[in-house]
């Protein structure tokens, strides 16, 4: 299911309505991230257990065809320390007891299965968001959204009746969660609930799929966050360059040049992380020799192999040409996981703008009120009032909402049109058919020819 559903939504990049989903800029490019993650696991995995990941050296060895073969695995298995162009060779067995401490480094195993575990983590927000419209919401949002989505690029004649089905769809939705409790004191009780806004949380009272919506889209800002701090712990990596940065002799530390410009760089980078420390590095032209993030060469001591009675221990230099890779994905994936973190956050904020602030949502259903032009089927005046109640009371924050996903993923014509036909279902309610109000309306008569009062905020 879940390589069919990232097969999906790559085709969404080709513009097809059949991949519209109730969701935002911001989300599908937190789902697009998932399939990010999902392709580079593929290319490492194969670099690692298909092709030739790992190649050592020793000038001297036992004699035997598989000693080279158990070496090179050994290496991988155990880990490699790497060393600076200016760093003395360890010699005795109490310094790399020192390095092995202070520098090994073994991630490279585990970087497929933390890129793929990375993966899955990106596409929770996206199964939570699902369950959410199928569970929660009365009705299949997502086949809402691709309904209106193949609407919008349907011929003439089949697109009323398209519409039509859509709006029929939204209006069982909206009349099905409709408190139908009436009296003074349940209307008392809705007002205090509507000035609490979507701090309560309920279907009745039209906040459920907002609320639920802003939960997702704190969750993937936090997994996100989550994510850049694994990558840095991960690696091994602390802003404040404690870790590997320091070169030992004779089994105490001491400071090379390139360490202590390392160290020097990472004092004056401390707080800002992976991705920019390793920009800078290329910026100032320094290569992992000096840095020794990703080394390309290490060194891997063997010791303790029996022969003929003596143990003899045996360092061999490794070339790890994945470092190139996993160099490449890392510094990209930080990157482009803050760019997420940014539009994400941007994208939590402006829906809070949009739902939170009652001007702005009457603004918007009266833009595609204004499109179709209003007429009231049963020849009563359209006031103030009827477009109030149609925002406030009848499509309510959810409603409201919904026409938001359908004007992003099917456009406005479409969506004016779907809002144009609730409208007409809400005003056949609300009327009898003597042309009689069900229930007291404050009129205000009509300023101009739009249909729509010229006062109306």
């Amino acid at each position: 299911m879940l390589p069919v559903d990232f097969i999906d939504y790559f085709n969404k990049f080709q513009l097809e309505a059949s991949n519209a989903s109730p969701e935002d800029f911001s989300d599908k490019l937190n789902l697009f991230t998932s399939l990010l993650f999902l392709i580079c696991t593929i290319v490492i995995t194969l670099k690692q257990y298909v092709f030739n990941s790992m190649s050592c050296y020793i000038p001297v060895h036992p004699t035997g065809k598989d000693f080279e073969n158990f070496l090179s695995d050994y290496c991988w298995v155990h880990g490699t320390i790497p060393l600076r162009h200016d760093e003395p060779m360890p010699k005795t067995p109490e310094e790399w007891s020192i390095y092995e401490k202070q520098r090994r480094i073994s991630y490279y195993q585990w970087v497929p299965f933390v890129l793929g575990l990375q993966c899955i983590f990106f596409y929770i927000p996206h199964i939570a968001w699902q369950a959410v419209c199928a569970h929660r919401s009365g009705g299949d949002l997502f086949a809402l959204v691709k309904a209106a989505a193949d609407a919008a690029i349907s011929e003439r004649g089949s697109r009323k009746s398209q519409v039509k089905r859509v709006a029929e769809f939204l209006e069982d939705m909206i009349d099905g969660h409709k408190d139908c409790r009436h009296g003074r004191r349940m209307n008392l009780t809705r007002r205090a609930y509507d000035m609490c806004g979507i701090c309560v949380v309920s279907k009745r009272l039209g906040t459920c799929l907002v609320f639920s919506y802003l939960c997702v889209k704190i969750i993937t800002i936090i997994n996100a966050i989550m994510q850049v701090y694994l990558i840095q712990r991960f690696l091994g990596f602390y802003a404040d360059g404690s870790a590997g940065q320091k070169s030992m002799q004779l089994g105490k530390p001491y400071e090379t040049n390139s360490a202590a410009m390392s160290n020097q760089e990472n004092e004056d980078l401390e707080g800002f992380g992976f991705g920019l420390t390793v920009a800078n590095h290329i910026r100032a032209g320094r290569d992992w020799p000096e840095t020794i993030l990703f080394p390309r060469v290490a060194y891997c001591r063997v010791p303790g192999i029996r022969l003929v009675g003596a143990e003899n221990a045996y360092t061999a230099q490794c070339a790890l040409p994945i470092n190139m890779l996993n160099e490449k994905i890392y510094i990209f994936f930080w990157f482009w996981i803050c760019f997420l973190i940014a539009a994400s956050i941007f994208s939590l904020l402006l829906w809070l703008v949009r739902m939170v602030i009652a001007p702005r949502r009457k603004d918007f259903i009266k833009r595609f009120l204004r499109i179709k032009g209003i007429r009231s089927r049963t020849g009563q005046e359209i006031t103030r009032a009827d477009l109030d109640e149609f925002i406030d009371d009848y499509l309510r924050r959810d409603g409201v909402f919904l026409v938001r996903m359908l004007a992003i993923n099917a456009g406005d014509v479409i969506t004016s049109e779907i809002v144009m036909a609730l409208y007409e279902h809400y005003i056949d309610n609300v009327y009898s058919v003597d042309n009689t109000p069900q229930k007291s309306l404050e009129k205000e008569p009509l300023k101009d020819g739009s249909g729509i009062p010229s006062n109306y905020v």
